[in-house]
């Protein structure tokens, strides 16, 4: 089993009402998600999903849940074998952080962790840089990580909780230490190109690339994908 890109339809109904779901409960405690949905309630863009290959794409509750090769579970196909990290849909969306980390050297990427708090982060500190605004986790990787496949990828995992969202966005001039005011979250909507969740009950992600308001498209220079990171010989195969 391996992953794979699926280029979706232009706002996909079904795949917009998970993102927007995903933002909803995030937006219940959390600065991003509020304005993100205040700024792109309304907004349209292309989709992608990234995902196992032999994805079920016509099944009623995709993206809610996967399936595979007509109805199978993920562990009928893979017959319950380890899956090397490389092959899974995590790694499709490093692949996609990196391409975007490469656009520029203001390129930014800011994940929200639906669950965390401070205090969470006293008792176990996370290997990947983070920020906090109140109670409000945030991780968060920049241009000078592009190519540096572990620090992406543990961002994006220890970042990650069933309702996690992310944004690649471009940056703005870094607080020291703490997030200090809402400003920081306007200027990082204002220039969100994508947006990304976790869909299929784990086992794969959205990103969703909406316009402006003023319907010009947000988007990165090339279809992510096309660049291949090396694989580094500390990867251990593991069970998705």
């Amino acid at each position: 089993m391996k992953w794979k890109y699926y280029p979706l339809k232009n706002d996909d109904l079904k795949a917009k009402e998970q993102i927007f779901e995903n933002l909803s409960m995030g937006a219940l405690e959390h600065t991003l998600t509020q304005k993100l949905m205040a700024r792109f309630s309304n907004a349209t863009g292309s989709m992608l999903l990234i995902a196992f290959e032999s994805l079920d794409l016509d099944a009623e509750w995709l993206y809610k849940y996967a399936t595979y090769g007509g109805g199978k579970e993920l562990n009928q196909v893979s017959g319950a074998q380890p899956i090397l990290w490389t092959d899974s849909p995590r790694w499709g969306l490093i692949e996609f952080a990196d391409n975007w980390l490469n656009t520029s050297k203001d390129a930014f990427i800011l994940c929200e962790n639906w669950i965390l708090k401070p205090k969470h982060l006293q008792v176990h500190q996370r290997e990947s840089k983070t920020f906090c605004f109140g109670e409000e986790v945030y991780f968060f990787l920049k241009s000078e990580d592009a190519g540096r496949s572990e620090v992406i990828e543990c961002a994006l995992r220890e970042s990650e909780q069933h309702w996690a969202t992310g944004v690649c966005s471009t940056s703005v001039p870094m607080p020291e230490g703490n997030i200090p005011s809402e400003a920081f979250f306007d200027e990082i909507v204002a220039n969100t190109k994508h947006i990304f969740t976790p869909a299929l009950d784990g086992e794969g992600y959205l990103v969703w690339s909406p316009t402006n308001e003023k319907g010009a498209k947000l988007l990165c220079g090339k279809l992510p994908g096309t660049k291949t990171i090396e694989q580094t010989p500390q990867q251990k195969p593991w069970i998705y």
